[in-house]
């Protein structure tokens, strides 16, 4: 019988970036590194998104997508990833603190003309806090095969199935190993789900499941 090849799910050009729907269907993208900060604040953010950050090292930025007409459920949401993503996460913390503002409070310079190291970005202006936002992530496949993650809401509408992660002094690549395993009955025939495709959807560091859901029919 001849082998059928293995695939991988098309990329979109947002999957560079932290990425997902709200539950809304606003796409919600924020920065990997301090490179991508850069890249998404001043290459695509635009007016009548929102922008979100964290008042900790290492925050990414968030924009939504058509944000100006946000809804309280999507600003959680992203508020949630904003603090999941961050160091908040390496470091164990159980929730944190997020803030949006408009497009045009965020700025290159910092008052008086102070430096910012790479990534960063001044925000002017009233900041709209989001306080005590849980730090967890929920990991999931959806229909066209890929990973997906971000806040369970938003992931429990396009996943076949996911689980729920907390962080954990965990090795990160075990972790990865344990969500494929549990994911592994929902992937998408001739679509191939590697350690490294969990191991990009997850924020720096290990973590642990918490919760699993499986109502779905796998495919």
């Amino acid at each position: 019988m001849k082998a059928i090849p293995l695939s991988r799910a098309k990329k979109e050009w947002y999957e560079k970036f932290r990425w997902f729907f709200t539950t809304e269907g606003k796409l919600a993208i924020g920065g990997r590194d301090a490179q991508s900060n850069t890249t998404l604040i001043r290459r695509h953010m635009q007016e009548g998104d929102t922008v979100y950050h964290a008042d900790l090292f290492g925050s990414p930025f968030f924009l939504l997508k058509g944000g100006k007409e946000q809804k309280e459920e999507e600003v959680k949401q992203v508020a949630k990833a904003t603090a999941t993503f961050s160091s908040a996460w390496k470091t164990g913390l159980g929730s944190a603190d997020a803030y949006w503002v408009s497009p045009e409070q965020v700025g290159a310079a910092g008052p008086s003309g102070e430096y910012l190291s790479h990534g960063s970005f001044a925000i002017k202006g009233k900041k709209n806090f989001v306080t005590r936002n849980p730090v967890e992530v929920a990991v999931g496949i959806d229909e066209s095969g890929r990973v997906v993650s971000g806040p369970e809401e938003a992931i429990m509408k396009v996943a076949r199935g996911h689980v729920a992660v907390v962080p954990s002094k965990e090795k990160p690549s075990d972790t990865a190993k344990k969500i494929l395993h549990e994911l592994g009955p929902y992937a998408t025939p001739n679509v191939s789900v590697s350690v490294d495709d969990v191991l990009r959807m997850l924020p720096a560091g290990g973590g642990k499941i918490v919760r699993r859901r499986v109502d779905k029919k796998a495919a």
